[in-house]
């Protein structure tokens, strides 16, 4: 359940801020892992902490899906600075 996604648009131990192309909802999450790689259609793989995170109960409820995202320096100033909060 941990805030995390795999990718390679980002270095590893990076953050990342994800928001529904609605901008409703962000969650900031931490790039550890490679990702769906370059082949793959989609750039981001999101475990289901962040699937949860941005409303929807399970991988599967979610599926694929368009985000806005943005690499965050300070995670914590950025999630105080969230849309919404």
């Amino acid at each position: 359940m941990d805030l995390t996604v795999g990718s390679d648009l980002v270095p590893c131990g990076a953050y990342i801020r994800i928001c529904l192309i609605n901008g409703k909802r962000c969650v900031v999450a931490q790039r550890r892992d490679w990702g769906p790689g370059l082949s793959a259609k989609r750039r981001i793989d999101m475990n289901l902490g962040v699937v949860r995170a941005l409303g929807y109960r399970s991988l599967w409820h979610w599926g694929a899906r368009q985000v806005r995202w943005e690499r965050v320096k300070n995670p914590a100033r950025t999630v105080a600075s969230a849309p919404g909060r």
